[in-house]
């Protein structure tokens, strides 16, 4: 296994920070039906933002208890605060849910302070899941109207599958997150069983879609949740091939996993936008 510190030496960088704002902003683009110039650049403020907040986060110094941002991050954030305020002219942003998770996400890991949400025993990855799934599949299929029976499938689906990677980073991390005594659900008592669970929530996030294969009178699921399904049980298998092969693998495999993600939403916009 990859020594933790240089893993997170690896993920925590800012190639690592860009990475993931393009998997942020192809999972958004991903459920979009029709992506109007409009959408396309809320869907990119979104994957920037995601930039922005992962930078701001590791650059904080722990020797020094401070943070070390360069002027091309300030820049960088009084122009999305600038690019809201432009998109707010055609989208509601300012709603009571979007103030609500933005306040949840400013608590969740701030180094600086005492307490964090992660800090809370098995809750770290459960709520990174969540995060994602609210920003980037709940806030374009609310944007494009989704029906409830849909978003709804779509929402268990992705989240299982985002916590399955979470915990595939917290099971490197694990010697780091003991260090600091922080419980996730697969380190302490939980340690042997890791592989297990990893697998488990790969299935878990299948079984949505496949609920409305063989009942098919009780769901009634659309084209898009259909594609997603296919998708999703792809994407399951080749993960769970990497992470059975984990051992086997010495070269650095790091972005494999936040590649699926980036995976699954170009085979979803490919399929959806050209089938």
């Amino acid at each position: 296994m990859m020594n933790s510190e240089n893993f997170a030496a690896k993920r925590f960088s800012l190639g690592g920070d860009f990475f993931i704002a393009v998997c942020s902003f192809f999972l958004f683009y991903s459920f979009l039906k029709n992506p109007h110039p409009q959408l396309v650049s809320l869907a990119l403020l979104i994957g920037f933002g995601s930039f922005l907040y992962y930078t701001f986060l590791h650059s904080f110094d722990h020797k020094t208890a401070s943070y070390r941002l360069s002027i091309i991050w300030y820049l960088g954030a009084m122009f999305s605060i600038f690019w809201l305020w432009l998109l707010s002219q055609t989208f509601d942003f300012f709603i009571w849910t979007n103030f609500a998770a933005a306040l949840v996400l400013l608590i969740y890991q701030l180094p600086h302070r005492k307490f964090q949400l992660r800090d809370i025993p098995f809750l770290k990855s459960c709520l990174i899941s969540v995060f994602w799934c609210y920003f980037l599949v709940w806030y374009p299929c609310h944007l494009e109207r989704f029906m409830v029976s849909d978003l709804s499938m779509l929402l268990i689906e992705n989240f299982f599958f985002i916590l399955s990677l979470s915990l595939i980073y917290d099971y490197y991390d694990t010697a780091q997150d003991e260090k600091y005594g922080l419980k996730t659900l697969v380190n302490f008592h939980f340690k042997n069983s890791a592989e297990f669970i990893v697998v488990g929530l790969l299935i878990l996030a299948c079984l949505p879609g496949l609920t409305g294969i063989l009942f098919p009178k009780y769901f009634l699921f659309g084209e898009f949740v259909r594609i997603s399904f296919s998708t999703q049980v792809l994407v399951s298998v080749i993960g769970g091939a990497f992470w059975y092969n984990k051992y086997k693998i010495r070269t650095n495999y790091l972005f494999l996993w936040d590649g699926l993600i980036l995976l699954k939403s170009l085979i979803i916009i490919f399929v959806y936008k050209f089938f």
